[in-house]
């Protein structure tokens, strides 16, 4: 999804299944080798089933490499799982993001992640204003008449 305002966001949701590791790493970089050079404002959302909150995970490791590398933060810094792992993201780059809370609405084992987005619409571009001045035989007599 992609939404319009002075610069366009692009807005990735994304699920990786929790056994399926193999390969993500080499995919998401290659997403985000494209998306990085044709979008500034990026926002990635979603379930990725990496333990980020785990410093000693391998899996943590190299995605938080691959998003150093592209210039990329993640946000969320508190369990999103009832096991209490943080396995859903919010990773932006470009964009002004505040407010993250995460909070379980009981409708999952995976809590919900809020934010909030400041984002600036593209101003309506309205008619514009030209005024011309017609010359003709008659105006040098009248601009004297004005200014004398």
């Amino acid at each position: 999804m992609e939404l319009k305002q002075r610069s366009s966001i692009l807005y990735v949701i994304i699920y990786k299944p929790p056994q399926q590791y193999q390969g993500f790493i080499e995919d998401f970089t290659e997403m985000l080798s494209v998306v990085c050079t044709e979008f500034n404002c990026i926002i990635i959302t979603g379930d990725l089933n990496v333990h980020v909150d785990n410093v000693c995970d391998r899996n943590a490791k190299e995605l938080c490499a691959v998003l150093e590398t592209f210039g990329l933060t993640q946000h969320v810094s508190e369990p999103s799982h009832s096991r209490g792992h943080t396995l859903d993201l919010l990773i932006t780059k470009g964009v002004n993001i505040s407010n993250v809370s995460v909070l379980d609405v009981g409708l999952s084992d995976h809590f919900c992640v809020f934010f909030d987005l400041s984002v600036s619409p593209t101003p309506a571009v309205g008619p514009a204003v030209v005024r011309r001045r017609h010359i003709n035989d008659s105006t040098e007599a009248q601009f004297k008449e004005m200014i004398t």
